[in-house]
């Protein structure tokens, strides 16, 4: 029986192409701060994205794919590593003020300090599930998409509520990453104030309770930044980070930092996680039009309890050769050490970006511990280009 179709009306329906390419060079000099130990390395990060969204009457469909490529030079030989990814395949539906989203897609809570894109990796995060908001609130239930490292057990359970100044998450996650099982609940809140016309304070307060491999959670993590205009296009700011670290035989303390766009939270350079760490940042950034910017910025760090880790943005562990940066003994102390760094961004013509920037690392106390004898300084640059169309 033939389908009629003298109803349908092709124009209604909105077809939107996705396409997306980036390039970022990245060279880092000494990432174990032995002067003596040849380790620097040059990668560059190639990434490509195609896809195409339709939608009609409140209903939409979208899919994307993306290849990462990465070239890497480093002492030991050069390589390649190629990695292909479905990143979006979902449809969403709006009745009224809802919205529907089901299948694999990209989302962030908030200011994505626990849960967002993680645009600036080569791989970038996406979840499968099922996501229905309005303007208020949100509600998940997700499990892994494509994550930089997949988690087959990973099951994310969230919602959270949004009001005029600030949004209240609470998110569950169960999984049994390299065979250590953990449920973890995660009550978050976050906002912004305006204590004057040329200034902003914004702040994120984080408890964690559950158990992970036999142990109870309890942990913690709090960020806060102040800034204020000291003059035309010149803002002046101050950031604190502070994330629990540590354990007992029956607690676990160490905070989780979960699956956040992690890019640039504590240092340019990309050194450390929101984990164990006590932080603080100063700098000053400066808005030549409205289409770039340019800051420069300075990064204290040291470890929250200094007989845990010190652990990567990923979440990982850091390490020096095949030893991880952690002393139980506690005898190498709490100094990991500073950041200075320098960055512009700019929003081009045609649908183009351009960003560079350049920092440089001085090891504490707790860095040079590893390495015996003479230590020196990690130095990292970067150049990077994008366009969307």
């Amino acid at each position: 029986m033939p389908i009629l179709l003298d109803h349908f009306d092709k124009s209604d329906i909105h077809v939107k192409p996705i396409l997306e390419f980036r390039a970022r060079y990245e060279r880092r000099l000494d990432s174990d701060f032995q002067p003596d130990r040849g380790d620097n390395r040059s990668n560059l990060l190639l990434r490509g994205r195609v896809g195409l969204q339709m939608s009609r009457d409140g209903l939409t469909g979208r899919i994307v794919y993306q290849h990462a490529t990465s070239l890497n030079w480093l002492p030991a030989g050069n390589g390649i590593a190629i990695r292909s990814d479905l990143l979006e395949a979902n449809v969403s539906f709006k009745s009224g003020g809802t919205t529907y989203t089901l299948g694999r897609q990209r989302f962030g809570l908030g200011n994505r300090r626990l849960i967002g894109e993680l645009e600036w990796n080569n791989v970038a995060n996406s979840f499968e599930g099922l996501k229905v908001e309005d303007r208020t609130w949100t509600f998940l239930l997700m499990r892994t998409g494509v994550l930089p490292t997949p988690s087959k057990g990973l099951v994310l359970l969230g919602v959270s509520f949004k009001r005029a100044s600030n949004t209240t998450a609470l998110i569950i996650k169960v999984d049994d990453a390299k065979g250590v099982e953990q449920t973890r609940y995660t009550l978050s809140t976050e906002g912004t104030l305006k204590p004057s016309a040329k200034s902003a304070l914004s702040y994120q307060i984080a408890v964690q309770a559950g158990h992970q491999d036999g142990k109870n959670v309890q942990a913690w993590a709090a960020n806060g930044r102040y800034g204020i205009d000291v003059a035309p296009k010149v803002e002046a700011y101050s950031e604190l980070n502070v994330a629990s670290g540590g354990s007992s035989n029956r607690v676990n303390a160490t905070f989780d930092q979960l699956y956040p766009s992690a890019h640039d939270r504590l240092g340019l350079m990309d050194t450390t996680g929101w984990k164990n760490i006590v932080s603080a940042t100063a700098g000053v950034k400066f808005k030549p039009n409205a289409t770039s910017s340019l800051r420069l910025s300075y990064t204290w760090l040291q470890l929250y309890d200094k007989r845990d880790a010190w652990y990567g943005v990923g979440g990982g562990i850091n390490s020096f050769g095949a030893t991880l940066y952690r002393d139980p003994t506690g005898n190498s102390g709490r100094d990991i050490g500073q950041e200075f760094s320098l960055d512009y961004s700019s929003t081009l013509a045609n649908g183009f970006t351009m960003s560079a920037g350049a920092g440089v690392f001085l090891p504490g106390r707790f860095v040079k511990s590893f390495g015996g004898g003479r230590s020196g300084n990690q130095t990292f640059g970067y150049f990077m280009l994008g366009w969307k169309f």
